[in-house]
């Protein structure tokens, strides 16, 4: 994130765009065929593949962005270039839907019964170990070089957009950044971005095991129904990010990041109250389900406007360095917040799982009060980008107003 987000400064945003994309399918085509041999080589080589593939896919998320609101030629009005960088980022949601249905296509595969066989026997009888699903695992990891490879190439061929491209006159990077002085947008940014993404991802990469959470007693759910409930929560992620990006050219940026913090915040501890009350109870699913769907979807505002905001804070010359910067402070809130909730929820803090993810709710409403504050402190609260002079609608660029 960093060092792409530096690039697309230095050699302009298609090039870096290029080389990012290439990165992620090099590393994602490398992952399904590289593990092999002994236990221990087979997972240090997939964590060599997995680590390129991140290397690209942080690049994405300062670049496209960015990349999203120059080539948008035909506005100049910043809530515009915006909502056409939030429409890239709407695909990331269809994405996840297929990540479970894609799953379950391959659990339901033909080669997924077929037995290991050792000197003609047919063993182990551990499924984990079955040949088919030794298969499908590659075929689940390697599937995902198909579309940064298409994209690869399409990015060489398309026509370039003059905001993607590089000024061979502009000075150097590091003088932009000081000139620019952008600090105080980097709180509503990154600040923000770091507040959010320990509720978002400790909450999302925790799904399917918050979820299990919900069935009865002495019970499992079947891989269908996991399956199953994972889609309509990624469903409800779709239908929040369309609402939302028809919303923004309405509500501006910085309204819709103040308005998406406050609603996680609010459902967050209506969760954190009532997800033991109603296990208690004996109604669950019914009642927790739906508000969980809800947590998820209200996630889709900030998680929108964290990846554009930078669209709005800061000048074009610096803005995908300072992307960058943004994206990779969330990516430490991520981190933190997948290792502390899975820590709360393994151990059962709290004296239960119940208990635990009332913990991990409560502490999502606080990073979400967090989050707001930093926007406040940042960019203010009710400053839309279209009303403020031209000189700044020219460069999609929103001053700090509180």
């Amino acid at each position: 994130m960093l060092g792409f987000g530096v690039l697309g400064d230095l050699i302009g945003l298609d090039r870096a765009m290029t080389l990012t994309l290439a990165v992620q399918a090099i590393g994602a085509l490398l992952q399904a065929v590289m593990p092999w041999g002994s236990t221990d080589t087979a997972w240090s080589l997939l964590i060599v593949a997995r680590f390129i593939i991140g290397v690209g896919c942080g690049g994405v998320y300062p670049l496209s962005a960015g990349k999203a609101a120059a080539d948008a030629t035909h506005t100049v009005d910043p809530d515009e270039k915006a909502k056409s960088a939030a429409i890239a980022f709407f695909w990331r949601n269809p994405a996840m839907v297929w990540i479970y249905l894609f799953g379950y296509l391959l659990y339901l595969g033909p080669g997924a019964g077929i037995p290991s066989s050792v000197d003609g026997q047919l063993e182990p009888e551990d499924d984990a170990q079955r040949r088919g699903w030794q298969i499908a695992w590659r075929v689940a990891l390697g599937f995902g070089c198909i579309a940064p490879a298409l994209m690869t190439v399409a990015s060489v061929f398309e026509p370039r957009a003059n905001g993607a491209l590089r000024d061979v006159n502009q000075p150097p990077l590091l003088e932009r950044v000081i000139k620019a002085r952008p600090w105080r947008g980097f709180i509503a940014t990154g600040g923000a971005w770091f507040f959010f993404d320990i509720s978002y991802y400790g909450n999302s990469l925790l799904q399917p095991k918050i979820l299990d959470t919900l069935a009865p007693p002495n019970s499992t759910l079947s891989v269908w129904e996991s399956e199953a409930e994972n889609m309509a929560v990624a469903m409800v992620g779709v239908l929040f990010t369309l609402v939302i990006i028809l919303l923004l050219p309405v509500i501006g940026v910085i309204r819709m990041q103040h308005f998406g913090l406050l609603l996680v915040t609010i459902i967050a501890t209506i969760l954190a109250f009532t997800w033991g009350l109603f296990q208690d109870a004996g109604v669950g699913a019914p009642v927790l389900l739906p508000l969980y769907a809800l947590l998820y979807g209200s996630y889709w505002a900030p998680n929108v406007t964290t990846y554009i905001m930078a669209t709005i804070a800061f000048e074009p010359s610096i803005r995908s360095t300072m992307n960058g910067m943004s994206a990779a402070l969330g990516k430490v809130g991520a981190i933190l917040g997948s290792t502390l909730f899975k820590a709360l929820l393994e151990y059962k803090v709290g004296g239960s799982e119940n208990a635990a993810v009332q913990i991990i709710m409560a502490l999502c409403a606080a990073f979400g009060a967090c989050g707001i504050v930093c926007t406040y402190v940042g960019v203010g609260h009710g400053c839309k980008p279209k009303d403020l002079p031209s000189e700044y609608q020219s460069a999609a660029v929103a001053p700090l107003v509180l």
